[in-house]
Formats: structure tokens, C-alpha cells, sequence
């Protein structure tokens, strides 16, 4: 076994599985689950059951058209939208692998300077700060010029904090509490840090930082598996379109509930100036 193995099997990988597709199935019930199709299918169901049962024989035939229809204008929107949002992930997951492929790192490894990709880092692997880059694992850092790190992602600061090495960050602790300023001027950004956080962003400077940990120890992995674990919340667009769905289909419901009743009312109505039937008991007048 080799160090490399060794390192992995006490300290654990920093290999990250890629986001899987959703299958069309999934989707396609999920843009079932919506309020107004839903109500659009019950009505369709109790419609055609309400047509063929008091339907006469020689309209039966066609009486199931028009629940049908509905039924073929819900599968006929469910499926667009399953499709679209299906064509939708699959662009976003290959643009998504090409940038992954691109998320690579120098480290030196048998004092040699190498390029790997950050699902193969290790414990203790050596890397180099490069201005840009995107801190995949927690590091020390071992040597470096001018570094700064945007630690907003983690931390939600905009403030570029410096980063020296422990030596340094000790040295200027010392002089820090040696310093003869107010305590009120004083702020926890006085003093640098030899901390690289994983999701984190160098903006300037370079050098040599050591990995230290790696996979869901890190503290983006933390974050991760949090929100993994958490529900799944509705943002504050989706709660008001959801607000807004359903107040449509009570709309839509009273609306339904108003033309039978007027429906209903206009038949007795006219019933009566008929005298079809007499409510009273009367007579059935002449046709």
C-alpha cells in the first residue's frame, strides 16, 4: 500500500459524486402536482361518469368526448413541461461536467509538481495558491506573498482577509497585544490567519498551503450534508406563485359553482313558463 492509499484510508477521499439526472418519469409527475391540473383531472373524470351515466343511447357515443379532451390537454401540458425541464437539466449537467473536469490543482507530491484534479487530493498533499482559484479542501497555509481570501460564501463577510503563515500569524498576534492602541480600534481582522476554508476565493497573492481536510469533514462538506439533510424549502417566488395558483382555482371553483347554479335556476324558470312541471303539484299544462 502505498502513502497515497494510506492517507486515504485514515483520513478518508475528497471524491464528490456528480449530480445524477432526473429521470423523466419523476418529472413528469411532478408537473402532475400542481393544484390546477389536479383539479382539471377530477373534473374531467366526474364529467365523462356524469355524461355516459344520464347520457340516451344514441348520444353515449360521443358523450365521453369532452372529459376526454381535458384529460388530453392536462397529459398534453404535463408532458411539454416535463420535457422542457428534462432538455433543461441535461444542458445544465453537461456544461456542469465540463466545468468540473476543468477543477484542477498543482500539488507536489515526491517533491514533484503535478496537476490533479480535486476529487484526488489527500491529506497532506502540498498546493499551490494561485490568484483566482477556488479552495477545494481546509489547508494550512505553508509560505505565500500578499495572499487574501474572500471568505463571504462561508462566512458571508466581504471583507478580503489576509493570509500568512502560522510563524507570522503568531508574530503579529504578539504585536497586536503588545500595541498601545484602543481596544474599541481593535477587530478580529487585525490579525491574519494561516486558515484556508474550503469554498472559499484567493483574490490576490500566491504560495503553498498543506491539505488538512478533506471530503464532508471540510467546512463545505458540512454545509452540504446539512443541507442535504434539511427539507427542502420553497423559496419566497415559489410560496406566492403557489398563493397565487390557488387562489386562481378557487376562483375557478366559485365561477363553476355560479353557472350551475344559474344553469340550474334558468331550467326551473323556464320550466315553469313552460309548465313543463309545477312545483306546486299542479297539472302538467299541454306541450
Amino acid at each position: 500500500m502505498t502513502s497515497i492509499d494510506t492517507r486515504e484510508a485514515v483520513f478518508g477521499s475528497n471524491f464528490k459524486e456528480g449530480p445524477s439526472r432526473t429521470p423523466f418519469c419523476q418529472l413528469l409527475l411532478a408537473a402532475l402536482d400542481d393544484f390546477m391540473l389536479k383539479i382539471l383531472i377530477v373534473c374531467a373524470i366526474f364529467s365523462i361518469v356524469v355524461e355516459m351515466s344520464f347520457a340516451s343511447p344514441e348520444e353515449r357515443g360521443s358523450a365521453w368526448i369532452e372529459g376526454t379532451a381535458i384529460l388530453l390537454a392536462v397529459a398534453l401540458v404535463s408532458g411539454v413541461t416535463a420535457w422542457s425541464d428534462y432538455k433543461k437539466e441535461g444542458q445544465f449537467l453537461k456544461t456542469l461536467l465540463l466545468e468540473e473536469k476543468t477543477r484542477t490543482v498543482v500539488c507536489k507530491r515526491d517533491h514533484k509538481e503535478i496537476t490533479v484534479h480535486r476529487n484526488h487530493i489527500k491529506v497532506g498533499d502540498i498546493i499551490k495558491i494561485v490568484n483566482g482559484m477556488n479552495i477545494p479542501i481546509d489547508g494550512i497555509v505553508l509560505s505565500g506573498s500578499g495572499v487574501m481570501s474572500d471568505e463571504s460564501a462561508m462566512t458571508g463577510e466581504s471583507d478580503h482577509l489576509t493570509k500568512e503563515t502560522l510563524e507570522k500569524c503568531i508574530q503579529r498576534q504578539a504585536e497586536h497585544e503588545s500595541d498601545s492602541k484602543v481596544d474599541e480600534q481593535r477587530t478580529h481582522h487585525d490579525v491574519p490567519s494561516p486558515v484556508l476554508l474550503s469554498g472559499t476565493t484567493i483574490q490576490t497573492g500566491e504560495g503553498w498551503f498543506v491539505c488538512v481536510v478533506v471530503g464532508e469533514m471540510t467546512c463545505e462538506g458540512q454545509i452540504m450534508a446539512s443541507l442535504d439533510e434539511g427539507p427542502n424549502e420553497d423559496t419566497p417566488l415559489q410560496e406566492k406563485l403557489d398563493i397565487i395558483a390557488v387562489d386562481i382555482g378557487k376562483l375557478g371553483m366559485y365561477a363553476a359553482l355560479l353557472i350551475i347554479h344559474v344553469l340550474l335556476l334558468r331550467f326551473f324558470i323556464e320550466g315553469m313558463i313552460r309548465r313543463d312541471f309545477d312545483l306546486f303539484g299542479g297539472e302538467k299544462g299541454p306541450l
